[in-house]
């Protein structure tokens, strides 16, 4: 069985900007989910396709250029992303 949890955070561009792009922050009531070894995270693009994992941070989709834990970064705005987290609860 598989339990899965969706976000979506409404934010503007100038309240995510940084010096090097766009952060989008995981909200952080979501981090206790992070430390259970059965989960794991997904950022979806506004079309549905999975542009970043942070469990595998080399392998990204533009615009992301970094993923880590607790964020993603693009090189540009975009209008929507999704965060999903994904846990295995046959345990």
């Amino acid at each position: 069985m598989m339990e899965m949890m969706d976000s979506s955070v409404n934010v503007t561009c100038a309240e995510i900007q940084i010096s090097d792009g766009f952060e989008f922050r995981v909200p952080a009531d979501r981090f206790t989910h992070f430390h259970q070894s059965d989960c794991e995270q997904l950022w979806y693009s506004q079309d549905g396709r999975l542009i970043a994992l942070p469990e595998n941070p080399h392998r990204l989709i533009d615009p992301v250029i970094s993923v880590s834990s607790d964020r993603l970064v693009t090189s540009r705005c975009v209008d929507e992303l999704h965060h999903e987290i994904r846990c295995d609860a046959s345990g």
